[in-house]
């Protein structure tokens, strides 16, 4: 069991419930770190007297203070003697030996008068003097935040922070409420999401409620789109919170680090805490910052010092625009300023981490081409022997370089890139062991995606092999932090091993990861989906080795685990739904069972068709839901039943806006052969009044067809044109005849003359 020392020194009296709550606060943290080997001995005077420290006991205390790992200052009203004396002794043996690092807390009051004037000179002494920065807290639960945060900046697990419905969690325990944490709860942006998110789930169950009363498309659609805007409004609010998070992390390590700040850090820094966004903004003028800094960078001396804090301040204004939301404005003006601070980073051979920031923001905004020229210059500068650069900063970078290139289809290069990691990953995982082995596995497993692309399944295999094995130690290690990537690295073994008939191995792995992403499920629901594809591949390699009923087993529990997830949000889920549907529809298939195959066909074209309307990108999905009831090569399906699929897929891309190429040959090739199966004799009898109303509107797409066709002949002649035992003309007659529009009868018939 490690154990580690945190002193707390504070009023006894001013601060009673408050030390309190700290000690219930620090029972709370052993609870979650007690898997972990770790345990907090957290040491006030009172645990070692009833008393205030006396003569004779505060030398006890004092070595207390000079063994702990963290000493927490904290203040009110007043500042004590001997917790002055306490801070002294830190300070000195901080100077000595780097320990104990010190962290100091002022609580706020309601009337700024009330605070002693004792108080305010302590505060003036640590901020001129010793150029201490102090923090504030009003509630609680930001001095729980601030401790917590000073606690993961010492690294000792994986574990994040995350926010659910106003709560503040550290793993899985709830820590603080964000209502009571200014940097959140005066928000502008964040409340304003807080508002969207409200009217978007309340258009969600309107939405949800009128499709239960009646399930037409138009409906449906209302309801997806209901569900997208939901959900982007939770995605939205969640990367604001994450935003907060991330920037009072490193506020709490900008602050504590011993680095010197500037005036201008300082102040914004304090506005921050209290969350006023804009006032610390107002502080970090862009334009004055930059007027100092080409003012620094002609100086003769200390321009490297003076460079690196107008760079800090300008990072630091990056850092509040991020947490104040993301707008086009500010987004631009972020990368205008990471642009400059690129170039003096570079130019004076500051610290390189912003640059990785850079990269990442670029990467998110999906500027993947801007994000690889920088990673590929920080790999440059890496290799300077004058900078100090750690073997996991350059496996990260590395993994970083890899996952870009893969997402870019730049495969050789991510490959390259991999190869020339292996000794990095050597040497990483020989020096720190377990606790590199998830980044150690994830550069193995971008180069077997790499490879899988370019359906080189062995080397994906080999590599597949190797993650595999990292992961497991990762797993061994911290079980809750790398059970995803184990899940994963699971299935997709699975999935290669299919590919050499190696089925028993496959279906092996892949009840590992199901067993693993069921786990995961159960305490998060957005695992569900990660559970559903699992189950879907299972049953794609049960189809393999023709086992249908196992196979026919998994589908439904994927489609049925789909289904769930397409309640909340269809958007989300409906490609992966339409697949598995269409799978099915396969499996039935072959296993004779029209009514089932044609039931599964029809479940997965009518999602296609509610996704093409969205997007071009579904061509290819959707064609293949008609090719699968058109082509029919075990004689299930009747000629009129192909016939009909052809007619409702040419109709269907009659009425779409755009066609793709596929679509334009479809029409060309399916559309003659429909029109002339259809009208065998060209001209048929004519029908009553009644009858053509009923037919018209089929009559104008038939119409439409025929006429795209003769178009595509006319401004392509070397194109093939079907003409059967009746003529074109015959049908044009037909048509145009039943519709009364002899106007178009007389311009086509010309067409095919000239």
């Amino acid at each position: 069991m490690k154990r580690i020392r945190i002193f707390l020194a504070s009023s006894i009296t001013d601060l009673k419930f408050d030390r309190i709550e700290i000690g219930n606060f620090f029972r709370q943290l052993n609870d979650i770190y007690i898997e972990s080997g770790i345990y907090f001995e957290l040491a006030m005077c009172e645990d070692y007297d009833n008393g205030i420290a006396l003569e004779g006991k505060q030398s006890e205390l004092d070595k207390l203070i000079c063994d702990s790992e963290l000493v927490f200052f904290i203040f009110f009203k007043r500042v004590g003697e001997y917790t002055v004396h306490e801070f002294e002794v830190a300070l000195e043996n901080y100077k000595n030996c780097q320990k104990p690092k010190i962290v100091t807390y002022f609580k706020t009051v309601d009337n700024a008068e009330e605070a002693s004037d004792e108080v305010v000179g302590f505060m003036n002494m640590l901020d001129t003097e010793l150029r201490h920065y102090y923090n504030m807290y009003r509630e609680i639960d930001t001095l729980k935040l601030g401790m917590l945060m000073q606690i993961k900046l010492m690294r000792l697990d994986n574990s994040e922070f995350s926010i659910e419905d106003g709560k503040l969690l550290y793993g899985k325990a709830q820590i603080a409420e964000t209502k009571n944490i200014p940097m959140f709860e005066c928000n502008e942006k964040l409340k304003d999401l807080k508002d969207r998110l409200f009217e978007a789930d309340k258009k969600f169950r309107e939405a949800k409620v009128a499709l239960l009363k009646d399930g037409s498309d138009d409906n449906y659609l209302a309801f997806s789109d209901a569900a997208t805007e939901k959900d982007k409004a939770q995605k939205s609010l969640k990367e604001l919170e994450s935003a907060i998070l991330d920037v009072a992390e490193k506020m709490y390590e900008s602050t504590t680090d011993g680095r010197i700040l500037s005036e201008k850090q300082k102040q914004a820094y304090r506005h921050m805490e209290r969350g006023e966004w804009e006032i610390a903004l107002s502080i970090l003028d862009k334009n004055e910052i930059l007027t100092e800094l080409s003012h620094n960078e002609k100086l003769s001396d200390g321009i490297r010092q003076r460079v690196e804090v107008n760079t800090n301040e300008l990072l630091q204004r990056i850092e509040v625009l991020k947490a104040a939301g993301l707008d086009k404005a500010s987004i631009e003006e972020i990368l205008s300023i990471y642009s400059v601070a690129y170039d003096t980073i570079v130019k004076h051979n500051l610290d390189l981490n912003p640059l990785r920031e850079y990269a990442n923001f670029l990467h998110v905004l999906n500027y993947n081409e801007d994000a690889l020229r920088i990673i590929e210059k920080l790999s440059y500068l890496y290799n300077d022997p004058d900078r100090s650069v750690s073997l996991k900063e350059r496996a990260e970078l590395l993994l970083e370089r890899a996952k870009i290139c893969v997402g870019l289809k730049r495969y050789d290069e991510a490959i390259e890139i991999v190869k020339n990691g292996y000794e990095t990953v050597d040497k990483l995982f020989e020096i720190e062991g377990a606790q590199a082995a998830n980044v150690c596995g994830s550069i193995w497993n971008i180069g077997g995606n790499a490879y899988l692309f370019q359906r080189k399944k062995s080397e994906a295999l080999t590599h597949y092999e190797k993650a595999k094995e990292y992961f497991e130690i990762a797993y061994k290690h911290d079980p809750e932090n790398c059970k995803g990537r184990l899940a994963m690295i699971y299935d997709n073994y699975g999935i290669v091993l299919e590919d050499f008939k190696r089925y028993e191995e496959a279906q092996a792995y892949h009840q590992r990861s199901e067993r693993l992403y069921f786990e995961l499920a159960q305490q998060d629901d957005k695992y569900k989906i990660s559970l559903a594809r699992c189950y879907h591949n299972t049953a794609l390699g049960y189809k393999d080795q023709n086992q249908l009923d196992k196979a026919e087993e998994y589908f439904l529990s994927s489609i049925e685990l789909r289904e769930e997830i397409r309640q909340k949000n269809p958007a989300t889920i409906e490609p992966h739904l339409s697949g598995s549907y269409y799978s099915l529809g396969w499996l039935y298939k072959h296993k004779r069972n029209k009514e089932k195959s044609l039931d599964a066909f029809n479940k997965s074209k009518k999602i296609r068709i509610m996704l093409r309307k969205r997007s071009i990108t579904y061509d290819e999905e959707l064609r293949n839901s008609y090719i699968s009831l058109m082509c029919d090569s075990t004689g299930l399906f009747s000629e009129q039943e192909k016939n009909e699929a052809r007619g409702e897929y040419l109709k269907l891309l009659l009425s779409l806006p755009e066609l793709s190429k596929i679509e334009k040959e479809d029409l060309l090739e399916d559309g003659q052969i429909y029109l002339f199966e259809k009208y065998p004799l060209g001209l048929i009898s004519v029908f009553d009044d009644e009858e053509i109303e009923n037919d018209k509107n089929e009559l104008e797409l038939e119409l439409k067809l025929l006429m795209s066709i003769i178009d595509a002949y006319y401004e392509n002649r070397d194109i093939e044109l079907y003409v059967s035992h009746v003529s074109i003309d015959g049908i044009l007659t037909y048509l145009t005849t039943k519709l009364q529009k002899p106007e178009i009868y007389t311009e086509y018939i010309q067409k095919l003359k000239d």
